[in-house]
């Protein structure tokens, strides 16, 4: 397995214990946040967890050597990330919200390439 592998995949299994960590009772099932969730949330708890995830993606992308460089710089604030999300989770409220980071992270990809 590559470092950038390892790196994708240790940085998604400490993004979920993180989010997990402060809330979670004992006996309580771990599961990965959904678009449900999202939606239904009012804290800032799963907006870091968000802000976090996408920010891994583009430090891997980064060290990858990616082209375009920095997608994230395409965003001009993180509200611009919830505005998304909020409006990607409505209609697919049954998806993974690392799915969804991911939809939007090659979304930013394509508006850095001008496409």
């Amino acid at each position: 397995m590559g470092i950038s592998r390892w790196l994708v995949g240790a940085a998604a299994v400490l993004a979920g214990c993180l989010f997990l960590l402060p809330t979670a009772q004992a006996g309580d099932a771990v599961r990965e946040p959904d678009c449900r969730m999202w939606l239904s949330s009012s804290g800032p708890q799963l907006k870091d967890w968000a802000v976090g995830y996408l920010s891994g993606m583009n430090l891997v992308w980064n060290a990858e050597h990616k082209v375009p460089a920095e997608p994230l710089s395409m965003l001009s604030s993180r509200e611009e990330v919830f505005v998304w999300l909020n409006a990607h989770c409505r209609a697919n409220e049954r998806q993974p919200l690392a799915r969804a980071l991911i939809v939007l992270f090659f979304e930013l990809v394509r508006r850095k390439e001008g496409r």
